[in-house]
């Protein structure tokens, strides 16, 4: 469970765009309100207008009533993970209205984090993680996944190109007897060739073609996912 600023939350993670019923917006109207993940949803069985009990680690309870759902889209966030209001969060935990544990930052250049991250935990003395570090482990079922898309185009790309290359050599074979006429009439072998050249110029433009398709294909899987 988060206790954030949903608007400002909602700016960081692109919420509106991950919501599957409600709005951001009714956690601001309705009073001690929750936005549940997904799956975290469907494993309460719980609705928009049902009322959830929550407890703290020292026996305090609340409740909230749900107002929307969102998704993100991995399990490990979607099956776990809620948003209520910061001051629902300080009450609930019996803390005044400076307690914060997370600030939240979003870079307009995701590769700068790791560097920044570093900077601002030596000049203030917190702990400061990089978006890789905090989620190491979905990084690395992202970087497998990344490694099996290739493996599985380039082997793709091995059986078409073998498949391809036997249905030019068949074509060819079945063109000797052709190229034997032509030259029996007396055509020069420069002259036999000139009918069958358009087909190798258009099997070669093919193979650039689905090449620069397939590592643009490759290449568009490996942008990160989470900035």
């Amino acid at each position: 469970m988060s206790g954030v600023n949903i608007l400002e939350e909602a700016k960081l993670v692109n919420l509106a765009d991950k919501m599957k019923t409600g709005e951001i917006e009714n956690l601001l109207q309705v009073d001690n309100g929750i936005l549940l993940g997904h799956g975290l949803a469907n494993k309460l069985n719980a609705h928009v207008g049902d009322l959830v009990t929550l407890a703290s680690p020292k026996g305090t309870t609340m409740s909230f009533r749900v107002v929307g759902t969102f998704q993100f889209g991995i399990g490990s966030l979607d099956n776990i993970k809620s948003y209520v209001s910061l001051k629902n969060v300080q009450q609930l935990m019996g803390k005044d209205n400076q307690y914060i544990t997370d600030i939240n930052i979003k870079m307009k250049d995701y590769t700068t984090a790791k560097t920044l991250a570093a900077t601002f935990g030596a000049k203030y003395g917190y702990k400061s993680e990089d978006w890789e570090t905090a989620n190491a482990s979905a990084m690395i079922s992202i970087t497998i996944r990344n490694m099996m898309t290739i493996v599985v185009s380039f082997t793709l790309l091995v059986v078409a190109g073998f498949g391809i290359y036997n249905i030019m050599t068949m074509t060819i074979q079945n063109k000797l007897k052709d190229i034997a006429i032509l030259k029996a009439e007396g055509s020069r072998q420069g002259i036999s060739c000139r009918y069958f050249i358009p087909v190798i110029d258009y099997w070669f433009l093919g193979c650039l073609d689905g090449l620069g398709f397939g590592v643009r294909h490759v290449l568009w899987g490996l942008e990160p996912a989470f900035p």
